[in-house]
């Protein structure tokens, strides 16, 4: 857990912080963590099938503004 939170800080933008993570809100802006490959392209079955690993590393793994996300969908970006 440690390591996962500071993979995620070391990518913050200057307004991100842990107060501001989670669901859109019109009031201000918010963040979720985005997988660069989506969820939706890396199917696998169980923890063992190759994608499992490539899904939920830390390099595949991000912070994201909410509105980009939900912009980005299963789409792949850098």
């Amino acid at each position: 857990p440690q390591q996962l939170k500071e993979h995620f800080e070391s990518r913050f933008e200057p307004w991100m912080n842990w107060e501001n993570y989670g669901k859109y809100c019109s009031n201000h802006k918010t963040w979720q963590i985005d997988h660069v490959i989506p969820q939706s392209i890396l199917l696998y079955d169980s923890m063992d099938h190759p994608n499992f690993q490539k899904c939920w590393v830390l390099e595949n793994l991000r912070p994201l503004e909410t509105v980009e996300s939900i912009k980005k969908g299963n789409k792949i970006y850098d």
